[in-house]
């Protein structure tokens, strides 16, 4: 699990990533990064955390293992388009209300 302002700094690191590569486009973010089923697995996530330069290599398993546990509501060890942008669309919606 994830501490609320490691959270915060997770979901601020993924938003400049974005932001800087895709041009504030998640679902092409999510896309970029999501297998044949359409989902984000923990080894693409890991990626994902590696390239918007969060944690080291351990670190970031950790980190991958704790978005994957609060992000996967339906347990089937992926992330969906859904389950990504409910997180980030909370996340945002928090940052913009202070």
């Amino acid at each position: 699990m994830i501490v609320a302002n490691e959270r915060e700094e997770v979901v601020a690191s993924i938003s400049t990533f974005v932001m800087t590569t895709y041009g504030g486009d998640y679902h092409r973010a999510f896309l970029a990064y999501a297998n044949e089923e359409g989902n984000i697995s923990l080894d693409a996530l890991k990626v994902i955390l590696a390239d918007a330069k969060i944690g080291k290599r351990f670190t970031r398993g950790l980190y991958a293992n704790g978005i994957m546990s609060e992000l996967d509501t339906d347990g089937n060890k992926n992330i969906s388009w859904a389950e990504f942008l409910q997180a980030f669309t909370e996340s945002l919606k928090k940052s913009a209300n202070g």
